[in-house]
């Protein structure tokens, strides 16, 4: 963990470099180190030095079998347990899907325990085809891979989705210190056996969701 930190720190003092990780697409070309919307200087420079965390995502079962979870139950709701995706200190909690001509969309929460500081980063792709995970909106960062028409409106395709952890979304039911971050994903279809990769500055974490 120190050794995890002290990495953080060297790497806050030498990135401001543009973004360099990339998700292949198909819709319009892809447009090198777009700038994330509402970070503050501080938060891209440890947004980048997150970028260089490779994915580790786990491999498919010899047998085909997607090696879903893990899960936990955690409750960051006062008094709610449930059982959510990840081991901590984030989680997350699928949602309603809306579909374009090419992709599937899903409405999306993150739960950050209240031991999370700075950016949270999250990318992922399918265990069992070429398909990356996107986001749009909010929190979306990292390069532009695409665009798409959701609902009759035109937006951008994000490789990456970048929370500041430190300013976690007003929420009056939230237990104290945890953060709810709703927000909207994509992937190509078909959909699949899909594994997701959390980055904080301490700790690294994988989970994985079968198509539903």
């Amino acid at each position: 963990m120190g050794y995890r930190r002290n990495l953080f720190v060297l790497g806050l003092e030498s990135v401001l470099l543009g973004v360099l990780v990339g998700c292949s697409q198909p819709a319009s070309a892809v447009q090198p180190t777009p700038s994330p919307t509402g970070l503050t200087a501080a938060e891209h420079a440890q947004l980048a030095w997150l970028e260089g965390t490779r994915l580790n995502l786990p491999a498919m079962a010899a047998d085909g079998q997607c090696p879903t979870g893990p899960e936990s139950s955690v409750a960051p709701y006062p008094n709610a347990y449930r059982p959510l995706y990840g081991v901590g200190p984030v989680y997350g909690q699928g949602g309603p899907r809306t579909d374009s001509s090419e992709n599937s969309y899903f409405d999306v929460t993150l739960f950050t325990d209240p031991t999370v500081q700075g950016v949270v980063l999250a990318r992922g792709q399918r265990l069992d085809g070429p398909q990356k995970i996107f986001y749009i909106g909010r929190w979306a960062a990292g390069p532009v891979v695409g665009t798409d028409t959701v609902a009759g409106k035109q937006v951008e395709l994000h490789a990456e989705l970048a929370l500041p952890g430190d300013r976690r979304p007003s929420n009056a039911d939230a237990a104290p210190g945890w953060g709810i971050w709703e927000f909207r994903m994509g992937i190509r279809k078909p959909r699949g056996c899909t594994g997701f990769q959390i980055d904080t500055a301490s700790t690294s974490e994988a989970w994985v969701v079968a198509a539903g």
